[in-house]
């Protein structure tokens, strides 16, 4: 076999790679013009995006009567905090969070208890009937029972 001589035109370095990270590229002013429209677009979607929730956060510090009239726009307006003294005084909202933090905390360990022999058993090749629970649960996965 006779090694052929690689031409100068065919030649690859690092320096030719397109994306490489170790070499500036050149920028061409089409290159600016796209990057600034995009940067414009993504400040415009992550405004009209993040402007909603902090409409909430300023209406539930604000009065109530200068927020139906619309006088609450960027920064709250007579801060009042009786609606949330309101909430906190109803001893159902303790009774809500308490049942969120038992429900979190049981429901965590009761699914890690059958998760983890579950996935013990599941991972050891010797287990015979493991690929027909692995199907049942990947089908199952994907096919939710008529929901």
């Amino acid at each position: 076999m006779s090694t052929a001589s690689v031409s100068p035109a065919v030649k690859r370095s690092g320096d030719d790679i397109p994306f490489n990270k170790h070499v500036a590229q050149h920028r061409e002013p089409g290159d600016w013009v796209a990057d600034i429209v995009i940067w414009v677009l993504l400040a415009l979607i992550v405004a009209v995006v993040i402007y909603p929730l902090w409409f909430v956060v300023i209406a539930s510090f604000s009065n109530p009567a200068m927020v139906s009239t619309g006088k609450v726009t960027v920064l709250p307006v007579d801060i009042s905090f009786g609606g949330y003294e309101k909430v906190f005084s109803d001893s159902r909202i303790w009774i809500g969070y308490k049942n969120t933090i038992v429900y979190s905390v049981v429901g965590t360990a009761l699914n890690m208890i059958v998760t983890l022999p579950a996935a013990f058993a599941l991972s050891r090749v010797d287990f015979k009937p493991r690929r027909v629970i692995l199907f049942l649960f990947t089908f199952t996965m994907y096919f939710a029972g008529g929901l």
